[in-house]
């Protein structure tokens, strides 16, 4: 016979009478005779061991699709993911948002000590505004680093891009050609001491630079007189997007005719150059957008 057991339902008075799950009926044959039954930790295994021999390669260009907090809390999954996720492969590519949290020196100093772990073969980098010394050390690490972007808020103090701009001069990343960064802001013009100015050193301690964007969100003013002085030292220049620099006019011509060839693309949208100076530019550059 087959053996039942006795549930009392609690609260209810009542008593019923069920057969164990695994009892089968006499003489009825098997719902599914061909299938096993495994358990779901077994699967569960399976998988855990197809994750374990997935080469190191395959996880880093998965991870490499991800973003910067995904790929730091994939280290968490295994000692096997740590390795891919640390590898510098992984951070070919690198976009690193704004902090969520309120404690930026925290956000820097983790920041920076993933540059140390995992960004020597870094190639493009994006970073939010961070201070300027911080920046210097960031790129210390940054060896192969070819595109730089670095977005400051609007609530950035008038001379951060300033700073920030000497940052990246002494850090002098050797490979740098394309830099994205906001122009000092026009106050500083009133000070004539190009030979010191942050452009200047810029675009001298990275010869090899091709393209400056120093597009704005918004039109603003920015130092003009240093803008054409550091001009004067970019052989290798082909690209330059000054769109919403509203106080950029005609004098910007001036390097541009002594440059011994033209550049392949400009932007002056949202600037104050005269129909005159834009027929000029536009003998000046492949390709001008106005």
């Amino acid at each position: 016979k087959t053996p039942r057991v006795q549930w009392k339902g609690r609260g209810l008075g009542m008593e019923v009478s069920l057969p164990p799950e695994s009892a089968e009926p006499a003489g009825r044959p098997p719902m599914f005779p061909n299938q096993h039954a495994t358990s779901h930790t077994e699967g569960r295994s399976t998988g855990a061991n197809t994750l374990a021999t997935c080469p190191d390669a395959i996880i880093g260009k998965i991870l490499s699709h991800a973003s910067m907090v995904s790929r730091i809390l994939s280290r968490a999954v295994s000692h096997h993911w740590m390795q891919a996720a640390d590898d510098p492969s992984t951070w070919e590519h690198s976009h690193i948002e704004a902090p969520a949290c309120a404690d930026e020196d925290a956000f820097v100093r983790g920041l920076i000590s993933l540059a140390q772990r995992s960004m020597r073969l870094t190639t493009h980098l994006s970073i939010p505004s961070i201070p300027a010394h911080s920046v210097e050390s960031l790129l210390q690490w940054c060896l192969s680093l070819s595109h730089l972007s670095i977005l400051l808020p609007t609530t950035t103090s008038c001379h951060q891009a300033d700073y920030i701009i000497g940052a990246i001069s002494k850090a002098s990343p050797p490979h740098l050609k394309h830099l994205k960064h906001a122009l000092p802001p026009s106050l500083l013009d009133s000070d004539e001491r190009y030979h010191r100015s942050s452009l200047r050193a810029l675009v001298r301690s990275c010869p090899n630079l091709r393209s400056l964007d120093f597009s704005l969100s918004s039109p603003d003013e920015v130092a003009v007189h240093r803008l054409v002085d550091a001009l004067h030292h970019c052989p290798l220049l082909t690209s330059l997007n000054i769109s919403n620099c509203s106080n950029v006019d005609d004098r910007i011509l001036k390097p541009l005719r002594a440059r011994p060839s033209p550049l392949r693309f400009i932007d002056v949208r949202g600037t104050c150059l005269s129909e005159s100076g834009l027929e000029s530019l536009r003998g000046l550059a492949g390709s001008c957008a106005a």
